[in-house]
């Protein structure tokens, strides 16, 4: 096989040719094409990382809201106890105020109808004690007698002090 040197120098032209038409008609494109493209896919790479710092910056955000929701939680649970305790408290104070006070009024009551019934008592035990008294001295004596014995007698009741009487 000979290698015709005609037909390398065509073909070596040729090949020249056949690159510099692909690099004036079609290389450049492609070449322009694929800076485009290039250029398009950082854009979208530095937007999906801008989107990512944005997620991210709102995750942060949320996690901060949370934590915030959180705390006042806690802090308005800690106040709704203490006003509880504090309510609980109250109720439990107003409710032994009035107990005591009802003991106080009973107390009251029984005092006044114990010094009622004592004073009764002592007023029937007088009529009574006046009636046999009466019953015995009229048996006993004259009517006379009796007059004088209730007149001796009422003059040494008002001659008591209050403590005597009592």
């Amino acid at each position: 096989m000979l290698i015709d040197s005609f037909t390398v120098i065509a073909q070596i032209i040729n090949f020249l040719i056949l690159v510099y038409l692909l690099k004036r008609f079609l290389f450049n494109r492609i070449i322009k094409i694929m800076d485009e493209r290039e250029m398009q896919i950082t854009g979208r790479m530095q937007d999906a990382e801008a989107a990512k710092e944005e997620a991210q910056k709102e995750l942060e955000e949320q996690r901060r809201i949370r934590e915030e929701l959180q705390e006042k939680w806690n802090e308005m649970l800690a106040q709704a106890k203490k006003d509880a305790q504090k309510k609980r408290e109250e109720l439990v104070r107003v409710a032994r105020e009035k107990i005591d006070e009802e003991q106080k009024n009973w107390r009251e009551a029984i005092l006044k109808q114990r010094t009622a019934f004592l004073r009764d008592l002592r007023h029937l035990s007088c009529e009574q004690v006046c009636q046999i008294s009466r019953k015995v001295l009229s048996d006993l004596a004259s009517e006379r007698l009796e007059n004088q014995l209730i007149e001796n007698f009422l003059v040494q009741l008002k001659q008591l002090t209050k403590e005597e009487k009592a």
